[in-house]
């Protein structure tokens, strides 16, 4: 899926959920747009300090351009404010997924806010170790690629953070 089948994709959910009980959403490839109220950001790694992120229902975090290296690539007071006002937060090393995605807006719908952190394979476990260290919260969710079967494409989990040790 390409990012503008994923706009298109969340574009298709917020025309569709206007008017339900939780927040519409839709995606631009840009800092933050609003769609019936709701906001949604694409974060580049050059957004600075200051972004209008407060009320922010989706961020997709792009880590996967070629001169991108991981969250070090990332402003760290916009990662700790995204990490502190999010309710959910995946990251996504396979090529975005139409199922996947429409998941993440069930999550969104229902009023949650999310993070999503789209990556290569390549630093999928570095993002993984970022938020084991920094995310307040208890669990991840994980889409991998899944090569070799023509029937999958990804593999979606939850990872536990134990947070007594």
């Amino acid at each position: 899926m390409t990012r503008d089948e994923l706009n298109a994709l969340i574009q298709r959910r917020a025309i569709n959920d206007a008017g339900g009980p939780g927040p519409s959403v839709h995606a631009f490839p840009v800092s933050s747009a609003h769609l019936h109220g709701t906001v949604v950001a694409t974060v580049p790694p050059n957004l600075g300090a200051g972004a209008p992120i407060q009320h922010v229902w989706i961020v997709i975090i792009d880590d996967r351009a070629p001169f991108v290296s991981g969250p070090d690539s990332f402003d760290r007071q916009i990662m700790t404010d995204l990490l502190r006002s999010a309710s959910l937060v995946a990251i996504d090393s396979a090529e975005p997924g139409a199922d996947i995605y429409s998941y993440f807006m069930d999550e969104v719908a229902s009023g949650k806010r999310l993070l999503v952190i789209q990556t290569t394979e390549a630093r999928h476990e570095m993002w993984r170790e970022f938020l084991r260290v920094r995310w307040h919260g208890s669990q991840i969710a994980e889409v991998v690629p899944v090569k070799g079967d023509p029937a999958r494409t990804l593999r979606a989990f939850i990872t536990y953070f134990d947070r007594h040790s």
